[in-house]
């Protein structure tokens, strides 16, 4: 028999190693994955945008009142507390005792800056007491009004009718005589919200004239205590 030459370029089988391997160590095919059962459902986005425009135009709303205002701008009000100033004369609100500068802030649209906390009579003169709308912003004011006259305004970080040391049951200073002319008066004590820091005293005459007699400077403390003498309070204060 005639054997062929074999070709030098001819590339050499090797054997494969499964060959020599035993059938338990060969690699076995992997079952296949069972089908998923994960159902998808497609939902539409029109009733998800409906929703979120009911509840957000509301909103929205509400935040544009917040931001232009309040009242007719054909009317004239007061530019903090919206009070209607068309029977007033001038520029001073009756209500909350502030003053605009121009004629023209009356027509302005206008926030509410101040609410009413309560309405009190010392000495026949109405007393309102207001604190601001801005749950974020602090102030007190005190508002003293007699008819036919400019009320007295007075704005601090807190405001507290009457003076008398802590713990004391007395208030002086409202609605009676503390400087012995025999006249009504009104102290009211202001802070202004600082560290043990600073407090000031007015002290408003309950006359046929609504007037401010004085304004004293208490800095860290200063208190009004009874005197032997009717109708004369003293003023304790740090030196």
């Amino acid at each position: 028999m005639q054997t062929l030459p074999r070709r030098l370029d001819a590339p050499k089988r090797r054997p494969s190693l499964l060959a020599f391997t035993s059938p338990r160590l060969r690699p076995r095919a992997s079952a296949p994955e069972p089908p998923s059962r994960v159902i998808s459902a497609s939902i539409p986005a029109w009733p998800v945008l409906l929703i979120v425009a009911c509840i957000a135009a509301p909103a929205c709303l509400l935040a544009l009142h917040l931001i232009r205002g309040t009242g007719d701008p054909t009317c004239r009000r007061c530019p903090q507390c919206a009070y209607d100033l068309t029977a007033t004369q001038g520029r001073i609100c009756p209500e909350c005792g502030h003053a605009a500068p121009l004629e023209a802030a009356l027509f302005a649209r206008r926030r509410r800056t101040w609410k009413l906390v309560i309405t009190t009579t010392v000495a026949s003169h109405e007393v309102r007491h207001y604190t601001k709308t801005d749950p974020e912003d602090f102030g007190e004011r005190i508002v003293i009004t007699r008819a036919g006259q400019p009320p007295i305004a007075i704005e601090d970080f807190k405001l507290t009718l009457g003076s008398a040391m802590a713990g004391s049951p007395t208030l002086l200073g409202i609605g009676e005589d503390i400087t012995g002319d025999g006249i009504p008066d009104l102290a009211i004590v202001g802070f202004s919200g600082g560290a043990h820091c600073c407090l000031t005293l007015h002290v408003i005459e309950h006359g046929p004239t609504l007037r401010t007699i004085a304004q004293i400077d208490l800095a860290n403390g200063g208190v009004l205590i009874p005197t032997d003498s009717p109708g004369i309070a003293e003023l304790i204060a740090s030196d």
